[in-house]
């Protein structure tokens, strides 16, 4: 994987979205094992693109803004709490996102035919979440845990941005924004 960008699509969050998930996390019981995600990194993953090369970030970012100009802006709001697995013991902790009329499913599944001959990505089912925390290895979650509130906070999606991973040894994780694109058609 040596010289290979790790990156993927996602919907940057407004901060008052963050701010609500922040006080939601805060108020959950300490599981120690779980690690949060800090509030600058929270964001709603599109797709996962994995290893690329970074001479193919360019056509990357090319279909990535057709995808963006074809799609129009529309509203989501904050759900409630969910883990991966979701049943048994769990690795990752989530917000999840209102996607009554499937269109963040249809954003994800737009961006994922645009790169399919560029990428290899992944087969599971679009689920509209936001990642607040990690386990390294799978921890039981204290009973209840997923019940508590979160603020339904509504705000706009309007645009995609790609990220690339930067992985740490012994750091935390950072994105850097490589490319972002507003919904719908660029307007002169």
């Amino acid at each position: 994987m040596s010289g290979r960008w790790r990156l993927f699509v996602a919907v940057e969050l407004p901060e008052d979205a963050r701010a609500a998930i922040e006080r939601a996390v805060e108020t959950l019981p300490p599981v120690p094992a779980l690690r949060p995600t800090p509030a600058d990194q929270l964001h709603l993953t599109v797709l996962f693109l994995g290893a690329v090369e970074p001479e193919r970030v360019p056509v990357v970012a090319e279909r990535l803004a057709g995808v963006a100009a074809s799609a129009a802006r529309f509203q989501t709001a904050l759900t409630s709490f969910g883990a991966f697995p979701p049943r048994g013991a769990a690795r990752v902790l989530w917000v999840g996102l209102r996607d009554d009329d499937g269109r963040l499913a249809g954003l994800a599944a737009a961006a994922k035919d645009a790169l399919r001959d560029l990428v290899v990505t992944e087969d599971r089912p679009f689920r509209a979440h936001v990642t607040v925390a990690r386990a390294r290895e799978p921890v039981h979650l204290p009973a209840g845990l997923l019940a508590f509130a979160v603020e339904p906070v509504r705000f706009e999606v309007g645009g995609l941005t790609l990220f690339r991973s930067h992985q740490g040894r012994g750091t935390s994780v950072r994105y850097e924004a490589l490319q972002h694109w507003p919904l719908g058609p660029e307007t002169p």
